[in-house]
């Protein structure tokens, strides 16, 4: 009688400390905005374009960031941003009817997405999914024209001279989805971990690019 005294006692005190900690999480995230910055890994993607050209990225980790304001205990509205630098290999095809031509760089991607995100739960550790639309900016670092050389006296490192030059680039309306989940690991400081899929409004190939990624944050509450 004494042992099952004992364990109602300890359920009752977890169930009081849990319903403590998810009014805390609650109240703290509600009317407040939130920063959060890490690392994000994308997946190896291969894109097949027109006329047998196509393009090959490598996966590589870049950096995450972004901010969130809490309209309520669940609901967010914020803005994220991506920067990673893969590794790829294109094969273009030239409208002369010559032989293809392979080029290999290291690109550069960027990722700009106003998100809305859903807490599953109202506690400290809670389960969440987002929506987002934006856009992704992609510079293949290829030449597009002849560089032009300006040179210049600098005060520190005297006359230098360098070369600038465009490159071809692209940007396209992209659109996502994204699960994951969220700890705070107290009053003011957060940690979450997602996963998404993103999607480029891309015309030149035979099918949507779907991109996917995993995403590690640690976040400040103010």
């Amino acid at each position: 009688m004494r042992a099952l005294t004992l364990v109602q006692s300890s359920v009752l005190t977890l169930l009081i400390i849990l319903s403590s900690s998810a009014a805390l999480g609650a109240e703290r995230r509600a009317g407040n905005l939130e920063y959060s910055f890490g690392l994000i890994y994308t997946q190896d993607e291969s894109v097949d374009t027109r006329r047998g050209s196509g393009i090959d990225f490598d996966d590589r980790v870049g950096l995450q960031g972004g901010f969130d304001y809490y309209l309520s205990s669940r609901l967010s509205l914020g803005f994220d941003m991506t920067w990673v630098e893969p590794n790829y290999k294109a094969v273009l095809v030239p409208d002369d009817g010559s032989d293809p031509v392979t080029v290999s760089r290291r690109s550069r991607v960027f990722t700009g997405q106003f998100n809305a995100t859903f807490n599953l739960l109202e506690g400290p550790i809670t389960p969440f999914v987002e929506g987002g639309l934006g856009w992704t900016y992609f510079d293949s670092r290829v030449r597009s024209e002849a560089p032009v050389v300006g040179c210049w006296y600098d005060p520190l490192w005297g006359y230098i001279c360098a070369d600038r030059y465009r490159t071809y680039d692209e940007t396209n309306l992209s659109y996502g989805l994204g699960v994951g989940m969220r700890m705070d690991l107290s009053r003011n400081l957060f940690a979450k971990a997602t996963y998404r899929w993103l999607e480029l409004d891309f015309d030149g190939g035979r099918e949507k690019p779907l991109l996917e990624s995993a995403a590690v944050e640690l976040g400040w509450r103010f």
